[in-house]
């Protein structure tokens, strides 16, 4: 089946989409449908109509094409590539704002611009009546002149482009004509793509500092004055380079002069002929761009082996385990059963008493490592050694991995290469392995440090891949932390490297009366510790310290509401004897409490005084 889907900028409410978007996906579609595809928009109101991708089936498309558009591992970027992570992942007349040799999420791409290459933009190709002016119009005394503007982003210096603009048009000798190509809000009452680019058209040159601006004006064979917003020059200086046009200046070269000499120099019948020729130009690249595109699109073998490339990684799976026979299993055949199938399972027996090794010994797959007891910090840094892949999982014995966690995992390190770590979400599922409903989690904030001191938005070891060089980075787990060692793992990552989280359910979490969540005083206790270790990096920071105080605040609360369901949970079951014997454990969780008591308050002070100060 070839049927693709085909995005945008278009497909987003906040995409801030224009008619060269919206032009480029037409094109996108005719070249699609040339090359016999079924072809799908996903588009949004009020740009059009089309597919909503956030509830489109991805199993639907064999293709997904993103076309048009500045191009970056933003939030949206994210989210749709990994929605679309299993598909052939195709980029299309994207501006590429990162180099392509640190982040290039496509099995194939012709980009509009890039640290390797740049092409015309592909709005060029888009089907659309041409104006041609008449030579009376041509020598009326007051030129119409579209005036065409971005609006303000990060790293360009709109405001001082629009300032130029304005003192232009104050000079005189023209009729302005202001021409927004944004559909979603356009302010100049333009409705579709179709009258953007007659509006466009029908001028006798344009001032612009928007890209669609001068792409749309060329192809049409209107002279354009660009202004690139960005100091030095970068997606509209480097597409009038392609498409061989000579008035592109710079922000900081846009002075009064300058423009004023490219605006006659517009006006000027050698300047027609320069753009036709432009046009034309840009008509020849696209043809070429085309053909590479779509024999790019229907070779099977130049995608199948990009997909393998997306798919390589060697993960290790850990499982630590002592004492937990009765459910290694379980454990391993949830890490057996993953659907990414480069992968071992390494079990680590920290000295188990019990049948751990005969558990084993059934799965000759698995690769079964025996030390002496020695806690397990010390076991999952023998994992680590022992291990062989480039990602990491660990998993506890008594818990599960769903088949998807593996895969989870590497789409998201496909789309943010740059982390150290990734991490999804789990389930709570009964001693018996029975799975319990799904339960919302808060999502971290953008800075993830300051989140895990409020609080481990993590909470189950086994959702988080991690990139065996980040432990290269930092060193292995903390042995001297009685328990919470992960905990402590993520802070000492996340606060020096970019970690993300992707919130797929992807581990199960067994909760029975041997957990070592049943033990209020000692989880407690580990956290406590492991936010000891934080109090260089957070000193003299009032936000950081804030944050620590709310995070030793919810873990004195939440420390002992497991314990809690439990002795609930056999209170309800009649399990009366073993409620009481568990108890106890609620008495001695007192001195832990009082001292993360004081601590809040101690940090509470120390913020208040750096306020003051």
């Amino acid at each position: 089946m070839l049927r693709a889907l085909v995005g945008g900028w278009f497909s987003f409410p906040e995409g801030h989409a224009t008619a060269g978007d919206v032009l480029a996906g037409e094109v996108a579609c005719d070249w699609l449908r040339q090359a016999g595809f079924e072809v799908d928009v996903a588009m949004v109101e009020p740009v059009g109509s089309g597919r909503d991708w956030r509830t489109a089936d991805p199993a639907n498309y064999s293709h997904v094409v993103f076309v048009c558009g500045p191009f970056q591992r933003g939030e949206l970027e994210t989210e749709f590539l990994s929605r679309f992570a299993r598909c052939n992942l195709i980029g299309l007349d994207l501006s590429m704002l990162l180099p392509l040799g640190t982040w290039n999420p496509f099995d194939f791409l012709i980009e509009r611009d890039s640290d390797r290459a740049a092409h015309p933009d592909i709005a060029f190709a888009a089907r659309a009546a041409h104006h041609d002016i008449g030579s009376n119009f041509r020598t009326a005394r007051v030129p119409s002149v579209g005036i065409c503007r971005v609006e303000a982003y990060e790293g360009a210096s709109v405001a001082e482009a629009d300032a130029a603009i304005d003192r232009l048009v104050a000079s005189g000798g023209m009729v302005p004509v202001n021409i927004d190509t944004r559909l979603d809000m356009n302010s100049t009452g333009l409705r579709n793509a179709a009258e953007v680019e007659s509006q466009l058209a029908r001028m006798d040159a344009v001032v612009t500092t928007r890209l669609h601006g001068m792409v749309l004006a060329l192809k049409n064979g209107v002279p354009v004055v660009a202004i690139d917003p960005e100091p030095g020059g970068a997606k509209v200086r480097r597409q009038a380079e392609v498409l061989q046009w000579p008035v592109v200046l710079a922000v900081e070269a846009a002075n009064d002069n300058a423009l004023r000499s490219g605006l006659d120099y517009c006006l000027s019948e050698p300047a027609r002929g320069r753009a036709q020729a432009s046009r034309a130009h840009a008509a020849g690249l696209l043809d070429r761009m085309r053909g590479e595109f779509l024999s790019a699109l229907t070779d099977p073998a130049l995608l199948e082996a990009a997909r393998r490339r997306r798919e390589e990684p060697f993960v290790s799976i850990v499982i630590t385990c002592y004492n937990q026979a009765r459910y290694l299993g379980d454990a391993i055949r949830s890490a057996l059963a993953q659907t990414h199938a480069r992968r071992e399972v390494i079990v680590i027996d920290d000295g188990s008493t019990d049948d751990t090794a005969g558990v084993a010994a059934r799965y000759p797959a698995v690769n079964y490592v025996r030390q002496p007891n020695s806690g397990l910090s010390a076991a999952r840094n023998s994992g680590i050694r022992e291990s062989r892949g480039e990602f990491l999982i660990f998993l506890d014995a008594d818990d599960r991995l769903l088949p998807n966690a593996l895969r989870a995992g590497l789409d998201c390190f496909l789309i943010r290469p740059e982390c150290a770590f990734v991490s999804g979400h789990y389930r709570m599922m009964l001693e018996d392995g029975t799975p319990q409903p799904d339960f919302e989690r808060w999502p971290p904030e953008s800075d993830a440090y300051r989140t895990l001191l409020q609080r481990n938005y993590v909470g189950m070891h086994a959702t988080v891949m991690y990139r065996r060089a980040a432990f290269e980075a930092v060193g292995g787990f903390n042995s001297g932390l009685p328990t919470c060692e992960d905990y402590e793992m993520y802070l000492r990552i996340a606060r020096g490297h970019p970690v993300h989280s992707h919130g797929q359910v992807v581990a199960e979490y067994r909760r029975h009366d041997a957990a070592m969540s049943m033990d209020p005083t000692r989880m407690l206790n580990g956290a406590l510790s492991a936010f000891a270790g934080q109090r260089q990096f957070i000193e003299g920071k009032p936000d950081y310290l804030k944050a620590q105080q709310s995070g030793i605040r919810s873990m004195r609360r939440y420390a002992p509401q497991p314990l809690l369901k439990q002795i609930a949970a056999n209170v309800k079951a009649l399990r009366l004897a073993t409620a009481l014997r568990m108890s106890p454990a609620l008495f001695r969780f007192l001195p832990a409490w009082l001292r993360a008591l004081w601590l809040e308050a101690e940090l509470r002070i120390r913020a208040a005084n750096l306020r003051r100060a």
